[in-house]
This record gives structure tokens, C-alpha cells and sequence, in this order.
């Protein structure tokens, strides 16, 4: 995490940066500025009226929400700033341009004339150009674009200053103002005149564009409904005429009454088939009892005599009845019987003739013959007119299964007539509303130039000034954000506290970067005695009289380290200390060791047998191992020394296998080796020391 203080060192210490670096930013920018013209601004402001629109017959307004209002706005400012628009308005400036015989102030300046020309040929110009009238100039210009699609006008449209079509993009501002419905169309250029006119062709082309797109939006709908008006009134008439044949050919004026008059028909007919000939069967049943009748009567004489006889028998028997006296009374209740008999058997044939001679039916006997051929003519003529009927019914059935199927045919035809009339309705209807869209588009669309463009005579005040400023600005602010950067991404050691952080390990000392005149300056003085105070507090709580004996672990050659290590050594000198320092012939002077030696040794004093009174006599001896990245190092001999000290460059990254080697260390020795930092800035020394 990035300290403030070491940010205030690291400005301290660049200070410069912010001197040299905006200072040559800022003389960029006046460079670039220099030959820099001067800009020319215009606008104009067009009223929209999008928010206060009406109805075709003023009667209502048309409601508009924020989003719809601000939607409808979006739609005006692409409108304005779309391709299309701005390359007629280039085409304008162009063909009113060429059309001029000599250049104006207030149209075009002599140096963009004259610039112009450069483009356009004096034959092309010549074959374009119609004097003094900018719209025939025009139509001259699109149409030799259309037959040559490498034209220099096509040129022009696309990398020109003053005609390009980006390059007016770039230049050209539509704004709403605030939430009202105006909008602002401003455009800036160098030639005053280009930026009068541009701003004007820009407010001409959008009201003529926008009028057209808003009439487009209805004039097509119009255009359908009038071409489908025709299309379905022509299948209505035809459905019509269709309809119209099949009910002539069909002799159809009614079809449900037709329909309802037939089936009444029909069971008119066969009530009067089932009244026939009932009458009929009734007639037959008449007929045959008065065949019976007349059937008895061939027995009548019979009956007459049966009749004659009885009465003389009974006239014989009341004879014997009265010749009777003191006779049994038996046989006179006997006789008295057979005479109730006879008259009970008397009376029933007299009612029986009574019968036959005055009714059959109540018919009486003389009629009997002139009721039978009554009766024979009506059944004859019921049964005539069952048979009739019948035959009605059959017509009448046959009528109706001719009449029935043209039921369906004719509802068809009916559906496909009013399916037709509801088409054209709707197409009536359609047309009518999209001529009163129409007219209200008409009403509502009544934008104004409420601020027409002014000609720019003054140009705009210079802000060259401003931006020399803002650039030496800038250039402070990028300095310190280099600054900031380089501390926060910065990984290596780099001073005390992270480094123990990275490492786990302890700094016995921070050095800077060494001289190269001298072992060190007296600035640095402070350092190597902050170090020495920690080589006696480690020698203090040493009790042998033996050398204090410092291994110093070097991850690879470097020159700076070395020189350190001469720099400590000239320090232990000057503060009356005897020390040596024992090495593979790495740097000049000390006492050399062959590497064989050094790793087939078991202590210090195996190395160099031969100067072993040197030895005895020394206060502080250093040992600098083989450079541990290259080579392997002795554990005997890290066992043997009081203080290990690993050297290394603040510049340096940390990296695992650092850390595996820094526990080797430990697992041989039982002790942490501890850090000698070089290469480090005054700023961190500074801390360090608390100096």
C-alpha cells in the first residue's frame, strides 16, 4: 500500500520531472497551435412545437408524455445530423459556390475560392456551372455525380474541409434547450461566410426533410387505403352480381318465407291426405255394416212365420189355461211359464224386425239402399283425393329437395358479400382516418426559425492561452500519476519494511548505492554505523575469543555488491577493527580459498591452514560463500559462522525459490540468516536510520 511520505520523498526526488515534462508539453501545444486561424461561430433556433400539438379540428390536443417528447426530439437531432442531410447541405454550399463569378465575404472568402479551385477544373466548372442561380448549379452537380462515381465532387464530399461530410459532422452541434421544444443548430469554421450559410442550409434542409418524412409517414397510408378502395369495391360489385344471378336463376325472392311457405304447404297437403282417407275408411266401414243389413234381410219371412207360430201356440196354451179347473197346480204354473216364454221369445223377434225395418245405424229400412250408394260415392271420392294428395306430397318433397341445397349456395354467397361490405368499410374508414392524420400532421408540424443564423463578424476569442495552460497542467498531473503508478506496482524489496514483509527475514542494514571514488561518503556514514551497532550487539553475546566470523551470501556477481562489501571493510578500519575477509578470488586483496577446499572443510580454519596465525589475530573475519543462484553452498560452513547475512539489491523481485534456499539456511543452522540491503534510496535509509 502506497505511504504518503514515500510519495512526498518520490516528488522531492523527481522534482525536476515536473519542471522538464509539462514545460515540454506546453511548448508541443504552442507549436501546434501556431499556425492555428481564426474560428468563426453561428447558430440558429427552431421551434418545434412537438409538446403543444393539436387535432385536425382544433378541438383537442394531442397529449404527449416526457419520453414520447423527448423520443420525438432524438428523432429531430438525427434527422439534422444524419448523412443524408448533411451531404445536401454540402451539395448547397457547392453548387452556390461554383454558380458565384467572383468570390464574396459574405458567401465565401477568396482564400477558400481560391482553394476551391484547386479541386474543380475551370472546364468542369465551366460545364456545371449556370450563372448566378445555385439551384440549376445543383441539379447540374447530382446529375454528373450519378454518371461518374469517381468525380472530383464525390472528392470533396468526403475529404474536404468546408464540403466533407464528417468534417461538417464534426463540427455541427444540435441541442435541445433545456426541456423546451426549441432546438439550437450552431456550426464553427474559419470563413465566416461558409459558417453563415452552412448554419442556413442546415435549418432548410431539416424543415424540408422533416416535412417531407412526416407527409411520407401519411401520404402512404393514404396511397394504400385509395389503391385497396378500388380493389375491394370491385369484389364487392362482383360478390353482388354473383348473388344477384343465383337468386334470378333460382327464382329466389325470399328464401326463409319460400322455405317457411313450402313446409306449411306440405303439412297442409297431409292433413288433408290424412282427412281423406279417414272419410274414406269411414265411408268403408258404413258400406259394410249396411251390406250385413242387407244381408239379414233375406231372412225376414222366416221370422215372420217363426212369429205366426208362436202366437198360435201361445193362444193354445192360454186355452188350455182357462179349460183348466181343480187341476194340479203344478202343471198350471207350468203352462203360465211356456207362455211367459214364448212372448219373451215373440217380443225379441218383433224387435228384431223393428230393427231391420227402420234402422241400421239409425238408417231406416228404406233408406238403407240409397244411404249404401251414398256411402260407395264419398269413399270412392276420399279415396280419390288420398291418392291426390299424395301425389302433392311427393311434389311438394321434390320442390323442397331442389329447394334446400341452394340454402347453402346462398348463404356462401351472402357471407362473401358481407365480408366484402365489411371491407370496404373498413377501407372507407381507413382512408378517412388517414386523411385527418394527415391534416393533423399538417396542424401540428408548424415548426419556426425563432432565431434566424447571424453572419459572424468577430471571431472567437483565442484559447490558445487556455490550452498551454491545461497542457503544463496536464503534464504535472501525468508526472504524478507516473509517480503514483511506479509506487504501487513496484515489487521489488525496495526498502526495510517491505522486504521484511516479502522475505520473513530481518535487515540488519540499509546502504545505498556504493561510490565508486571512495568506499563511502560521509552521508552515507550514518548507515554503516547503524550496522555496526548491530555487529557488536551480536558480537557482545558472543563469549569465544575466536574471530567473530560473518558469512556473507551474494545471490550473483554484482559489482555493487562487492563494493559494499569493501566499503564495510574499509568502515571496520577506520573504526579500529582488524578484519578480513576470506572469498574464491572474486574481488582484490582478502585471503583467497580454492572451491575444492571450501567444500571438502569442515571449519573456518581448513580453508587457509597456512595463515592461521593472520587468523588468530583477527577481530571480525568475513567468509563470502561461492554465489548461492550458481552454486551450492557449504552448510559446514554456515554452521561454523555467528552471523549470516544475505546480500541483496533492493531492485530485486522475491521469488519462491528464495524462500526453499532461506529454509535450507535454517534447517542447517537452526537460524534465520539475516539482510544486508543495497542499492537502496536515501529516502528509505532515511526512515530506516530514523536520520
Amino acid at each position: 500500500m502506497i505511504r504518503i511520505k514515500h510519495l512526498i520523498w518520490y516528488l522531492r526526488k523527481y522534482y525536476y520531472l515536473f519542471l522538464i515534462f509539462p514545460l515540454l508539453l506546453s511548448g508541443v501545444v504552442i507549436l501546434l497551435t501556431a499556425g492555428s486561424g481564426k474560428i468563426y461561430d453561428s447558430h440558429m433556433v427552431i421551434y418545434t412545437g412537438i409538446s403543444t400539438r393539436k387535432s385536425a379540428d382544433l378541438t383537442e390536443s394531442l397529449k404527449i408524455d416526457f419520453f414520447t417528447s423527448n423520443n420525438l426530439m432524438d428523432n429531430i437531432i438525427s434527422l439534422i445530423s444524419s448523412r443524408k442531410s448533411i451531404e445536401e447541405v454540402s451539395l448547397r454550399l457547392l453548387a452556390q459556390h461554383l454558380s458565384m463569378a467572383e468570390p464574396h465575404p459574405a458567401i465565401i472568402s477568396e482564400k477558400s475560392m481560391e482553394e476551391l479551385k484547386l479541386h474543380i477544373s475551370d472546364e468542369l466548372k465551366n460545364k456545371i456551372r449556370v450563372a448566378e442561380n445555385p439551384d440549376l448549379t445543383l441539379a447540374n452537380i447530382i446529375r454528373y455525380m450519378d454518371e461518374n462515381y469517381d468525380s472530383p465532387f464525390h472528392y470533396l464530399l468526403e475529404n474536404h474541409p468546408h464540403y466533407g461530410v464528417d468534417k461538417i459532422l464534426e463540427r455541427v452541434r444540435v441541442d435541445r434547450k433545456k426541456n423546451s421544444d426549441m432546438i439550437e443548430i450552431s456550426y464553427y469554421l474559419d470563413d465566416p461566410g461558409i459558417v453563415f450559410h452552412t448554419v442556413k442550409f442546415l435549418g432548410e434542409v431539416y424543415l424540408k426533410r422533416y416535412g417531407e418524412l412526416r407527409y411520407n409517414e401519411t401520404a402512404s397510408s393514404v396511397e394504400y387505403f385509395q389503391s385497396q378502395l378500388g380493389v375491394v369495391l370491385e369484389s364487392l360489385n362482383d360478390s353482388e352480381q354473383r348473388l344477384k344471378e343465383f337468386i334470378s336463376v333460382n327464382r329466389i325472392m325470399n328464401y326463409y318465407e319460400q322455405g317457411k311457405s313450402l313446409d306449411l304447404y306440405r303439412k297442409e297437403v297431409e292433413a288433408e291426405q290424412s282427412n281423406a282417407y279417414q272419410l274414406a275408411m269411414g265411408a268403408e266401414a258404413g258400406l259394410i255394416k249396411l251390406e250385413e243389413r242387407l244381408k239379414q234381410n233375406i231372412g225376414r219371412s222366416e221370422v215372420l212365420d217363426s212369429i205366426s207360430l208362436a202366437r198360435n201356440q201361445v193362444s193354445r196354451l192360454r186355452v188350455q189355461l182357462s179349460t183348466m179347473t181343480g187341476s194340479d197346480p203344478g202343471q198350471t204354473a207350468q203352462l203360465k211359464a211356456d207362455i211367459n216364454k214364448l212372448n219373451v221369445e215373440i217380443n225379441e223377434k218383433i224387435n228384431r224386425l223393428y230393427q231391420q225395418d227402420f234402422s241400421v245405424d239409425g238408417v231406416p229400412m228404406n233408406d238403407l239402399l240409397l244411404e249404401w250408394l251414398k256411402l260407395y260415392i264419398e269413399k270412392e271420392k276420399q279415396f280419390a283425393a288420398s291418392d291426390i294428395t299424395v301425389k302433392a306430397v311427393k311434389e311438394i318433397d321434390k320442390r323442397i329437395d331442389e329447394f334446400a341445397p341452394l340454402g347453402a349456395e346462398l348463404n356462401r354467397l351472402e357471407r362473401e358479400v358481407d365480408i366484402h361490405e365489411r371491407e370496404y368499410l373498413a377501407i372507407i374508414h381507413g382512408l378517412n382516418q388517414a386523411k385527418i392524420q394527415k391534416e393533423n400532421f399538417k396542424l401540428a408540424q408548424s415548426q419556426v426559425v425563432v432565431d434566424p443564423p447571424f453572419f459572424p463578424s468577430n471571431a472567437r476569442s483565442s484559447k490558445r492561452k487556455i490550452l498551454v495552460i491545461a497542457s503544463f497542467l496536464f503534464g504535472n498531473l501525468l508526472v504524478l500519476s507516473f509517480l503514483v503508478v511506479k509506487l504501487i506496482t513496484n515489487s521489488s524489496l525496495r526498502d526495510t519494511a517491505r522486504a521484511e514483509e516479502i522475505t520473513g527475514l530481518k535487515v540488519a542494514g540499509t546502504f545505498p548505492a556504493p561510490n565508486t571514488d571512495k568506499p563511502y561518503s560521509e552521508k552515507d556514514k550514518v548507515a554503516f554505523e547503524y550496522w555496526l551497532n548491530e555487529l557488536n550487539l551480536r558480537r557482545s553475546k558472543t563469549s569465544k575469543n575466536s574471530p567473530f566470523l560473518i558469512g556473507l551470501l551474494l545471490k550473483e556477481e554484482n559489482p555493487a555488491n562487492l563494493k559494499l562489501v569493501e566499503s564495510l571493510l574499509a568502515f571496520l578500519a577506520q573504526k579500529q577493527y582488524r578484519g578480513h575477509i576470506l572469498h574464491s578470488g572474486i574481488m582484490e586483496g582478502g585471503l583467497h580459498y580454492s572451491v575444492d577446499t571450501y567444500y571438502h572443510a569442515k571449519d573456518v580454519s581448513g580453508l587457509l591452514p597456512t595463515h592461521a596465525p593472520l587468523y588468530k589475530g583477527t577481530d571480525i573475519l568475513f567468509i563470502l560463500h561461492p554465489y548461492w543462484k550458481e552454486k551450492h553452498v557449504s552448510f559446514d560452513m554456515l554452521q561454523q559462522t555467528d552471523w549470516n547475512l544475505m546480500v541483496l539489491d533492493a531492485g530485486v523481485v522475491w521469488k519462491p525459490n528464495y524462500s526453499k534456499f532461506v529454509e535450507m539456511i535454517e534447517t542447517s543452522t537452526g537460524s534465520k540468516p539475516t539482510i544486508l540491503l543495497t542499492n537502496v534510496d536515501a529516502v528509505y535509509i532515511r526512515e530506516y536510520t530514523g536520520a
